[in-house]
């Protein structure tokens, strides 16, 4: 099990902490990070380390791609919509699963820091999954199931269910847009970097997982300043997934499937 019950006041996340790694990592990229290396020229700019340790990301990412889609359908009501959005999260936290159990970094982590690095990031990380499933200029996201089945859901219909939640994902995806969005191998970087958070709640090894997270940190690209904000829109996704699991503790039991439940006691 990943938690008993009265562990659930220590599955959210406390936001002071995260957000001072978070701006840690900032001013370390805007004080060391001046040569810029190009991502897809990555096998003659990175060290070897670095080289391999993004192939086996961008490898070890296949697992989270999207099925080709069978059948699209359009989602309106509010509870509904609600319901394909978290059986999508725990079927990607599934996939995180796997990917992680791919990546040496991560199998070089005490399995009690693996469970903590998956139970505390596995909605940070679904969410940033669902950047590339999000139609910004539409304000609508694709949400495609295991069996390829793909519902559309309008970013309004969240906004009349839960509209804190929906203008916390309205300037999250803003952030990725257009940039990001379509780019996968910065969206797998930033699974990475999500899933190596030091600050998670519970690890015995911050040190460790706090280095593991460095080398795919240096595999970032792009412009400094773009790479700045990039990271700062991960501390928009800290405060979405402090309320999400909150709702999860008050609704959870509608939604959630086995993992999500076994994930967050319930």
């Amino acid at each position: 099990m990943f938690c008993s019950g009265n562990e659930k006041d220590k599955a959210i996340p406390k936001r002071d902490s995260i957000d001072e790694n978070q701006q840690t990592m900032i001013n370390i990229v805007a004080n060391v990070m001046s040569i810029i290396r190009p991502i897809t020229d990555y096998n003659n700019t990175l060290n070897e380390k670095e080289g391999l340790r993004l192939c086996e990301l961008l490898n070890a990412s296949n697992v989270l791609r999207d099925k080709c889609i069978n059948k699209l359908i359009e989602e309106q009501r509010h509870a509904e919509a609600l319901k394909v959005i978290v059986n999508n999260w725990e079927q990607i936290t599934h996939n995180i699963i796997e990917m992680s159990k791919q990546l040496t970094l991560f199998t070089e982590v005490c399995n009690e820091d693996q469970i903590a690095l998956i139970k505390y990031g596995c909605i940070e990380m679904s969410c940033i999954r669902h950047v590339m499933a999000y139609d910004t200029p539409n304000s609508l996201m694709t949400i495609t199931m295991e069996n390829g089945n793909s519902t559309i859901i309008k970013l309004s219909v969240i906004k009349e269910a839960k509209p804190d939640i929906y203008n916390l994902f309205e300037k999250f995806f803003d952030q990725f847009y257009p940039q990001w969005n379509c780019d996968p191998v910065i969206m797998d970087l930033m699974i990475a970097i999500t899933l190596f958070n030091p600050n998670r709640p519970n690890l015995i090894y911050r040190d460790v997982v706090k280095l593991q997270q460095h080398i795919y940190y240096h595999s970032m690209d792009e412009a400094k300043s773009r790479l700045i904000k990039l990271l700062k829109s991960l501390q928009l996704l800290r405060t979405l997934n402090e309320i999400i699991a909150k709702d999860f503790y008050e609704y959870g039991n509608i939604f959630m499937g086995p993992l999500y439940k076994e994930i967050y006691g319930l």
